[in-house]
């Protein structure tokens, strides 16, 4: 093994590491946060490529509620914001 793939090896290996401390950080907020089954189905839509209209006719939910639980996700850290999408940073 080269230097750049042992680089590779142990750059892989922290990422690893690094997911599963996150996990263990978040594992609260995705409980709690998951635990209302329109939120759940909500967070499962989310990286689709559905807009927020769509997502809003999908759930019976309002496209201002569905805004305010993505927005409070992207704080508490279980989505990121890309441009004008989310994306899941894990699968619950």
């Amino acid at each position: 093994m080269n230097d750049q793939d042992e680089i590779i090896t142990l750059l892989r290996r922290n990422n690893e590491l690094l997911a599963v401390l996150v996990k263990a950080q978040l594992r609260s907020v995705f409980v709690s946060e998951l635990a209302d089954g329109k939120k759940k189905k909500l967070y499962g839509l989310v990286g689709d490529s559905l807009t927020g209209l769509q997502m809003s006719k999908k759930l019976g939910m309002s496209t201002g509620a569905i805004s305010g639980i993505l927005k409070s996700w992207e704080i508490q850290g279980i989505l990121v914001k890309e441009g004008c999408k989310y994306r899941r940073i894990f699968d619950a």
